[in-house]
């Protein structure tokens, strides 16, 4: 499958998916005239990171873009120790208000999630969901109901 990446002024490049994510990222840097060393990534047009970069490389990129989508091109920068993405694309129909504070959002609560104590709450979580036990972590056996009538 395919999806399209909109870069720069309004530009558009079709990329087939079916690759690895090492393979997708290092021809989207080429055919986008970005650095070779830089770190981008795709967004969803709602401002959501796919954190393709985060993902193991040697997946398949179709595992993780929808085909026939369309993606920003973003690029993770750093100041003042904290990482935030900068779209790499100059439209105001795209990159609204909206756009931008979905993507911070995004990056915030994936900042909290990665944080030591997240790890704990996230297990605590787990632990109290229906059909878990508290300690050992194993699922309880549930009861099907194959009644037509109820």
């Amino acid at each position: 499958m395919f999806i399209t990446v909109v870069y720069g002024e309004q530009e558009e490049v079709l990329f087939n998916t079916d690759c690895r994510l090492k393979l997708l990222l290092d021809c989207i840097k080429r055919l986008c005239k970005c650095e070779m060393q830089a770190e981008v990534d795709l967004c969803e047009v709602t401002g959501h990171p796919k954190y393709l970069q985060h993902q193991p490389q040697e997946s398949y990129a179709t595992n993780f873009l929808k085909p026939r989508g369309k993606y920003v091109l973003i690029q993770m920068e750093r100041e003042n120790g904290k990482s935030f993405y900068k779209p790499l694309l100059r439209d105001k129909s795209i990159i609204t208000d909206h756009f931008l504070a979905s993507l911070e959002k995004d990056m915030a609560e994936r900042e909290v999630s990665r944080s030591p104590g997240a790890d704990r709450l996230r297990t605590k979580r787990n632990s109290l969901k229906p059909g878990r036990t508290g300690t050992s972590g194993k699922t309880k056996p549930r009861a099907l109901s194959m009644n037509k009538n109820s």
